[in-house]
């Protein structure tokens, strides 16, 4: 009877050690995990554009505000992340904007480690307005024909000239070029985990 007893006590002890090591190791572990679906906003290093960029080229953009959970710092802020080009398109005419895909793949833990993250970009880069780059370039084909039309006849030639500008102003609309889609320094956008990420047990 004493040793039923006995098995009894070990085996609870053995149960109530066993479920204390797991919530232990569940609160360490949760410590150290960001959850899939968590929003990251990041801020870029250096200007990348879809003129100059090619497939798989590489970028670096930091977090720009630290990222805490339940009272403890598990990304700081400046955490180094590395991007990745995976499409680029310069601007064409017949008004083709530029295109500019990329992908945030990795990040760094203190100087040293590496580790790999999936993520995807939330926020929608846009190239810059096209109302802008209308009126500089109606105004510019308007000016470079007043000055041909000055040019070539001085009385009431201006005048010529601007119309005719003005016409070469409104071709210029009708084939012109794309817009360039550009990822300025500084500039902040937003990622989302797709995967959990999981941070070594180690001081910030």
């Amino acid at each position: 009877m004493r040793a039923t007893v006995s098995v009894r006590r070990t085996a609870f002890l053995a149960a109530l050690i066993f479920a204390n090591f797991t919530i232990a190791n569940a609160q360490v572990d949760s410590s150290y995990r960001i959850a899939k679906g968590t929003k990251l906003t990041l801020s870029m290093d250096v200007e990348i554009n879809s003129s100059s960029a090619a497939k798989n080229d590489t970028f670096v953009a930091r977090l720009s505000e630290s990222y805490s959970l339940d009272g403890v710092v598990l990304l700081p802020k400046g955490t180094k992340f590395e991007g990745t080009v995976i499409d680029a398109q310069a601007a064409a005419a017949g008004s083709r904007d530029g295109k500019l895909n990329v992908l945030i793949d990795k990040f760094w833990v203190g100087n040293e480690i590496r580790r790999t993250v999936s993520a995807t970009t939330v926020t929608k880069f846009k190239p810059e307005s096209r109302r802008t780059l209308d009126i500089l370039s109606f105004a510019g084909g308007t000016l470079a024909g007043a000055f041909i039309g000055y040019a070539a006849k001085p009385n009431g030639g201006a005048l010529i000239g601007a119309a005719v500008g003005a016409g070469v102003g409104g071709g210029t609309l009708a084939v012109r070029k794309g817009r360039e889609l550009r990822i300025k320094q500084g500039q902040k956008f937003e990622i989302e985990l797709t995967e959990d990420l999981l941070l070594p047990a180690m001081e910030y």
